[in-house]
C-alpha cells in the first residue's frame, strides 16, 4: 500500500530500493506511534466491551450508546488517519535522501515525524496552504529539542524509582514547584532527566518556577531559561550552577531569573 500511493503522488524515475526501505520503516514507526498514543484500538478489546455490555441487560441502553459513540470515534479516527498517512507519504516523495536518513534514526517516533515535517521540501509545500506553517512548526521542534536535551524525559514510574517515593509524593512535589513537570495531555506529564541530582531534584527549582511562572504555569519559559547561555552567569547555564548546588550559585541563578522576567532573554 504505502508503495502505491508513493507512486500516485511521486513524479519521475522511481525511487531505489534502499529509499522504498526507509519509507516503509517510517511508516512503520509512524504507526507504532499511532498505537502508542491510542489512536489505534486493539480489536479483541473492542470485542470485549461489546459482549460486556450485551451481558449486561439493565444497561443495554447504555452501551448501546456508547457501541454507537465508539463506531463514530472509530470512523473519525479511520478518516483522520487515512489523510494523515496521504499527507506523510505525500512529503515522504518530496524530502531528499538525507532527511530519511535523519528521521529513521531519530531517537523518538516523535522526532522522526518533526524531522520530516521540518524538512525545507516539506515546509515549501505546508506554507502553499498555512503562510504560519514555518513558525508553528519551528516551535514544535523547539519544544522537542527542549524536552530531550541532556536526556529523554521521565515518566511517572521512572521518576518514583529514582526518588523512591510514591505516585502521589510526586503529585505533590509537582503542585508545589518542586519538580518540573512538561504536561503532554490531560493530567499527564513527563519531568526532565536534567533536574535530578545525585540527592534529589536540584535546588533552587521552586523558587525559580516562582519567579517565572508567577502563576501562569509556563513551563516551556523555565524549561529555555534553565537550558540556555545567560549573560549574567558569565555564558553559563543556570543548569550548570545549579549542578553545582552552591548557595551563591542558586542565588546567581534566582537573580539571572528575575531580570531573564523582566526582560527576556540576556
Amino acid at each position: 500500500m504505502p508503495h502505491s500511493s508513493a507512486a500516485k503522488h511521486t513524479s519521475g524515475a522511481a525511487r531505489p530500493a534502499n529509499d522504498d526501505e526507509r519509507l516503509e520503516e517510517l511508516l512503520h514507526r509512524f504507526k507504532q506511534g499511532l498505537e502508542a498514543a491510542g489512536i489505534l484500538r486493539d480489536h479483541r478489546r473492542k470485542q470485549r466491551f461489546a459482549s460486556e455490555h450485551k451481558a449486561r441487560s439493565d444497561d443495554f441502553r447504555v452501551g448501546q450508546q456508547n457501541r454507537q459513540h465508539t463506531q463514530t470515534g472509530e470512523a473519525e479516527t479511520i478518516r483522520a488517519l487515512s489523510r494523515s498517512l496521504d499527507a506523510f507519504v505525500d512529503l515522504t516523495s518530496r524530502v531528499d535522501r538525507a532527511t530519511l536518513d535523519s528521521a529513521a534514526e531519530a531517537p523518538t517516533d516523535v522526532d522522526a515525524l518533526v524531522t520530516m515535517l521540518t524538512a525545507p521540501a516539506s515546509i515549501d509545500r505546508l506554507t502553499e496552504t498555512d503562510p504560519l506553517a514555518d513558525a508553528r512548526l519551528r516551535w514544535v521542534r523547539d519544544r522537542e529539542r527542549l524536552l530531550h536535551a541532556e536526556g529523554r524525559p521521565l515518566g511517572l514510574r521512572a521518576v518514583g524509582e529514582i526518588l523512591g517515593v510514591s505516585r502521589q509524593a510526586i503529585a505533590k512535589a509537582r503542585a508545589d514547584g518542586r519538580l518540573v513537570a512538561v504536561p503532554t495531555r490531560p493530567h499527564r506529564f513527563v519531568y526532565p532527566s536534567w533536574q535530578f541530582g545525585p540527592s534529589g531534584p536540584l535546588r533552587g527549582l521552586r523558587e525559580i518556577q516562582q519567579v517565572l511562572g508567577d502563576g501562569d504555569g509556563d513551563v516551556w519559559t523555565l524549561v529555555a531559561f534553565i537550558l540556555a547561555p545567560n549573560s549574567r552567569l558569565n555564558d553559563e547555564t543556570p543548569l550548570s550552577l545549579l549542578r553545582r548546588g552552591h548557595d551563591h550559585d542558586v542565588e546567581a541563578v534566582l537573580r539571572a531569573a528575575r531580570a531573564y522576567g523582566e526582560h527576556g532573554a540576556a
